[in-house]
This record gives C-alpha cells, structure tokens and sequence, in this order.
C-alpha cells in the first residue's frame, strides 16, 4: 500500500478533552482541551484551555506560548464547546503542568499557575478505536488521526473543589470527554 504523504506536520502528541454539561441537559457549563506537543513547529509543550460557569476567568494555560497561540488559533477556538467563548482573543498565561496515565484509558493532568491548581481526570474507558477525520476550521481544511479513548467518568477540579456539571453519554461508547493519543494534525 502506497503511503500517502502531507506536508506540513502540525501538531503530534495528546489532547484529550472534559465537557460537562448541567445535569439533565446538552448544556455545556465546563471545558477543558489539554494539548501536549511530542512535536509542533512552535516545539514540545502543554497548553490547557480552561472555562467553567461561576469559576475562574477563561483561560489559555502553557510553558510554551507559541504553541498555545498554534493550537489556539488554529484548531482549539473552533471546537464545539469552546467556539462560543472568543478564546483566540486571549493571551496564555504561564503555568506547570504533571501528567500520569496508565496508557490504557486513565490519565490525570496538573496545571498550576500562581496561586490556581487545575486537575483533570480521565477514568473507565467505554471503548478504543482509531480515528482519521477531516475538518474544515477556520476555513483551513486539516486531516486528524489519533486513538480515542472515550470515557465513563471525568472531573475537573479547580484549587481543591471539582467543576459542578456531568458527562454528556449519547450512548454506552460515546462520551463528552475523551482520550486522544497519538493525535496528529496536518493540512489536507
């Protein structure tokens, strides 16, 4: 089989993403998109794009500026759940971050920024399966390929209080957060 070749490569590495909807509905009240480069033109990095009704201010977290300005811009702005927020208009705020996971469906990530702790869970994979989509962003058609975990259980926890809000389930293998590894972005 021929391989197909695009240049150039974007983005390799992870981002896994929590949605939480108000209980009872398909309204989105939490998000949180976690990127963490392998390799991007703008090098290795985490960046976490962050908002939760009633909690902190929208924020675009990074140790790697230029990326999250990447990610941003090109891809994360236009996600469902972010779209509505005007997130290309802010500035990344410095921050650290940990990740651990057991490479099969469980992953936590850290993200501190002064005095703001946010951690993330991921938890009970419903399924796996490889992934190649196309998207038009922004005008820009790209090609996706990743594995995706989605998940039974997520939180988002803000200095010590979890985000109020549930997963949205569409069915027993779908869900509003997920696991994606090994995700690559190029231009179609």
């Amino acid at each position: 089989m021929p391989r197909e070749t695009r240049r150039p490569a974007l983005f390799a590495g992870e981002n896994p993403i929590v949605r939480l909807v108000r209980p009872g509905t398909a309204h989105f009240v939490a998000a949180a998109s976690y990127w963490r480069a392998d390799y991007a033109p703008e090098g290795k990095g985490s960046v976490l794009l962050f908002w939760a009704d009633g909690g902190p201010p929208d924020a675009i977290y990074t140790d790697n500026p230029e990326l999250a300005k990447s990610v941003t811009a090109r891809f994360n702005q236009h996600f469902n759940g972010f779209k509505e927020r005007a997130f290309g208009a802010i500035e990344p705020r410095a921050a650290q971050f940990s990740a651990s996971g057991d490479g099969r469906g469980s992953m936590r990530v850290v993200c501190t920024a002064g005095s703001t702790t946010i951690e993330l869970a991921w938890d009970d994979p419903v399924d796996s399966f490889q992934s190649r989509s196309d998207s038009n962003l922004g005008g820009v058609d790209y090609v996706v390929e990743n594995v995706m975990c989605p998940v039974a259980r997520a939180s988002i926890t803000v200095n010590g209080s979890p985000v109020a809000g549930e997963l949205l389930r569409a069915s027993d293998q779908e869900s509003s957060a997920f696991l994606a590894f090994a995700e690559s972005w190029g231009e179609a």
